[in-house]
């Protein structure tokens, strides 16, 4: 939701969109919107390769509502007041690396009713017994091999992959650094899928993921995977945004214009990529 001109400083906008397990578009869960600081700078993408993501966000502070992790947080506290009303129905909610901190892990461990989180993981986490918890995982040997269909994005055309999946039950160590160092471990599932088989010069697709849900079988991790593919959906849906929202004076009058549109073009996008 942020302005094209330089100059201008705009809203930013994080919402927590449900879709059903195959993708079908529901409804906007929740919405927040701020504004940073002139000069505060924005935070450094996080590092999608390699050993070192030396640019991972930091781990937020403790009870801090200002910091904007807390975007994280409020979308999960919203899909947790929702799980009880939902007898039957196992709740995920997913998010992307900057949603990789111990704070929210820690929250969505704390009650087994809950629901489960989903991460992309960026931190080169430890294990309780200080062992690398991604070196640890990448010695397993593979327990198969499932289909993830990657959708066009740019001038990449859209692809099947095929992936090799590795999971496991880990004991996570508290950061070493930082306001929650000495904190208790807490018990996840990390699983990395990696493309086999790339096209010539391209990248081989590689995804690492830590769960509070029971990953026990290749059936469950396949599972998770999809569930974390169907997080495009969402890109999609924030395709439209940007350009009534730039014109926008209040948070309340961009909710209204920018989501009633959007929800429709999300529910084209589903129906055209079903064809």
């Amino acid at each position: 939701m942020r302005p094209g001109h330089h100059r201008a400083q705009g809203l930013l906008l994080h919402d927590t969109v449900a879709f059903t397990a195959d993708g079908t578009p529901l409804g906007v869960v929740q919405a927040r919107t701020w504004v940073r600081p002139k000069e505060k700078p924005a935070p450094p993408p996080p590092k999608k390769r390699g050993p070192k993501p030396k640019n991972a966000p930091c781990e937020p502070p403790k009870n801090d509502g200002k910091s904007e992790s807390e975007k994280w947080r409020a979308s999960f506290r919203e899909v947790a007041r929702i799980q009880p009303l939902l007898s039957g129905t196992r709740l995920v909610s997913v998010g992307d690396r900057e949603a990789d901190f111990y704070a929210l892990f820690r929250e969505a461990t704390a009650d087994p009713r809950g629901p489960s989180l989903l991460v992309r993981a960026v931190r080169n986490r430890k294990t309780a017994d200080a062992a690398p918890l991604w070196k640890s995982l990448e010695k397993r040997a593979s327990a198969g091999m499932m289909v993830v269909e990657i959708p066009r994005k740019g001038g990449r055309p859209g692809r099947t992959a095929r992936m090799s999946v590795r999971f496991g039950s880990f004991e996570i160590a508290s950061p070493e650094q930082g306001p929650w160092k000495g904190s208790p471990s807490l018990r996840l599932q990390a699983l990395v899928v990696t493309e086999t088989d790339p096209p010539e010069g391209v990248a081989p697709l590689e995804w690492k993921l830590l769960t509070t849900g029971p990953v026990d079988s290749l059936e469950k991790a396949t599972c998770v995977v999809k569930w974390y593919a169907r997080r495009w959906g969402i890109e999609v849906f924030h395709r439209t945004p940007r350009g009534p929202a730039a014109a926008s004076k209040t948070a309340s009058w961009a909710m209204i214009t920018v989501l009633k549109p959007v929800w429709r073009s999300t529910w084209w996008w589903r129906g055209a990529s079903s064809i």
